[in-house]
């Protein structure tokens, strides 16, 4: 039997916060806001909601899919940029 393991990806994410401003973003037409604390984002999928402390991952076709913190941080980490040269 052959031996896989996952292939290494970079992807762009912000975390979601019900006061933060994405509107520099071509995110904002993609979030619905109902209420105080409910939001959602569309997704090729469909309407996924949003949670305070959730992450929101463009994928490589650019679309935006919410992950929870605990899954982002079993799944990716912050990646290591080169020092500026001196």
């Amino acid at each position: 039997m052959q031996k896989f393991q996952t292939r290494i990806a970079f992807v762009e994410a912000l975390r979601w916060s019900p006061n933060a401003d994405f509107h520099h973003l071509n995110l904002a037409q993609n979030i619905i806001v109902q209420r105080d604390t409910r939001a959602f984002v569309m997704t090729p999928e469909g309407q996924r909601e949003i949670r305070t402390g959730d992450w929101l991952i463009k994928d490589s076709a650019g679309a935006f899919r919410p992950m929870s913190d605990e899954m982002f941080r079993q799944k990716y980490e912050p990646m290591k940029l080169p020092s500026p040269a001196v």
